[in-house]
């Protein structure tokens, strides 16, 4: 695929995620980076440092749902509400 093609389909990506989240009153979070938090998540849930970020980040902000499709995060879903529900469900069974 052409690059400029790439781009553009990039953006049309972007514009419909920036709608989702104007949509639905998302709330965008400055990301947590306490190491030693972070290394009590790795420690705890064996997750990897991109996803310790994400959930130190939702822990710090108490947030109870988390919307992910990475399958990584099974290993927190006592601590968080997996979404979209539909997809963890399927996961389940």
């Amino acid at each position: 695929m052409p690059v400029e093609e790439r781009a553009e389909m990039l953006l049309m990506a972007y514009d419909a995620v920036w709608s989702l989240v104007v949509e639905k009153s998302v709330h965008i979070l400055q990301e947590h980076h306490d190491i030693r938090i972070m290394q009590e998540i790795s420690r705890r849930y064996g997750l990897l440092p991109s996803d310790e970020v994400i959930a130190a980040t939702a822990m710090e902000y108490g947030v109870e749902k988390l919307a992910t499709f990475d399958t990584d995060f099974v290993a927190v879903s006592k601590v968080f509400d997996l979404v979209p529900e539909e997809y963890w469900k399927e996961r389940q069974k």
